[in-house]
């Protein structure tokens, strides 16, 4: 099973502490393929949300909010680079996720 499958079978698993880290080191070996910057960006991600669980308990409904925003967009992603999509398609991908990131504690 090549790094990008492994890394969709993470995050099936659910964006939880232990499988962040999974999903950085994965992240990391695949930096320097086609698109190191769909996976530095998805690196940062789930650096950042592993940071905000460090040392604290993941109640059930931030991650019910963290998994139902963030994971069908990420895998969409996957989908995308697996299949080589064009390059624009996948930055689309890419942006909308940021802002998703960056605004899911709004409410």
């Amino acid at each position: 099973m090549d790094d990008i499958h492994k890394l969709k079978e993470f995050l099936k698993k659910g964006l939880y502490y232990h499988n962040l880290t999974e999903l950085i080191s994965l992240c990391d070996k695949l930096a320097d393929s086609k698109h190191p910057l769909a996976f530095f960006v998805l690196r940062s991600i789930f650096s950042g949300l592993r940071n905000d669980l460090y040392e604290r308990p993941l109640q059930a409904k931030e991650s019910d909010l963290i998994n139902s925003n963030l994971v069908e967009p990420i895998d969409k992603l996957l989908d995308s680079v697996m299949v080589k999509n064009s390059e624009t398609e996948i930055y689309y991908q890419l942006s909308e996720i940021v802002k998703i990131y960056s605004h899911l504690y709004d409410n």
